[in-house]
């Protein structure tokens, strides 16, 4: 998994818990009057919270609409390909990876992520550029038969792996 996406988790995770706590803070606020009353003093007395206060939920708001839009306007491609047992480096693999890819697609610089599972299958994490879909289809057929070729001969993995693809628009 990709440190992004763990942070943006944990991140979602602290504001949902936030957001939990806030609303069980107002729900008991109704039974406890003396905390209602001394809270209402001090929103009384400090009048300027309340733009400080606005300011945050803008700022958390405005940065959750930016981050939810920037997830959902890319392509994901996952292609599972066919290709028993042996132990990997992450660093080798990743080298042939962006040999590959620059054999492939000579003019872009493109950076991958290598991720090797538990039951050390290969999943190979990149971003390609906007393109049509047609052309999304023969540069992924391609880096198949690259990549599948590429580790067999190389490094003798015949197992599957993963070569998920994400595209922005």
């Amino acid at each position: 998994m990709k440190a992004s996406t763990v942070f943006l988790s944990a991140f979602y995770f602290i504001h949902s818990v936030l957001l939990i706590m806030s609303g069980i803070f107002f729900i008991g606020l109704d039974k406890v009057p003396h905390v209602k009353h001394a809270l209402g003093r001090f929103l009384e007395s400090h009048p300027s919270i309340f733009s400080l206060i606005g300011m945050g939920f803008l700022s958390v708001g405005v940065l959750l609409f930016v981050v939810m839009f920037s997830l959902y306007k890319k392509v994901f491609y996952q292609v599972k390909m066919d290709v028993s047992s042996v132990v990997i480096d992450p660093a080798l693999i990743q080298g042939y990876v962006n040999s590959c890819l620059a054999e492939v697609l000579p003019n872009i610089s493109m950076q991958c992520e290598v991720v090797v599972r538990k039951d050390q299958a290969i999943e190979i994490i990149t971003k390609l550029p906007a393109t049509n879909i047609r052309d999304h289809k023969d540069i992924l057929s391609v880096l198949e038969m690259k990549l599948g070729s590429l580790f067999k001969e190389k490094l003798g993995y015949t197992k599957e792996f993963f070569f998920t693809v994400s595209i922005d628009k």
